[in-house]
């Protein structure tokens, strides 16, 4: 009964190191990667806007007026229907 045992055991502990693994290819390459991914085109976009953010007056009224140019013309084509 022994034999039997010891041959259960090492069954359980191989399935259990097989299942181990295939966890950590899952969240090193599936997960991690993703959650990598994500975090840099979080970095970029923050980046990308910390230039609109330069403390300089003209670039933030520059903006508003474009927008507010854009705003007009929307107006005035029929946007506003």
């Amino acid at each position: 009964m022994s034999g039997f045992g010891g041959g259960a055991v090492l069954l359980v502990s191989y399935l259990t190191l097989g299942l181990s693994w295939v966890n950590r290819a899952f969240d090193e390459f599936v997960i991690n990667l993703g959650f990598d991914q994500s975090c840099d085109g979080l970095t970029r976009g923050g980046k990308w806007m910390s230039r609109l953010q330069d403390g300089r007056v003209q670039n933030y009224l520059r903006i508003i007026g474009v927008g507010l140019v854009g705003l007009v013309l929307f107006l005035i084509w029929g946007g506003g229907k």
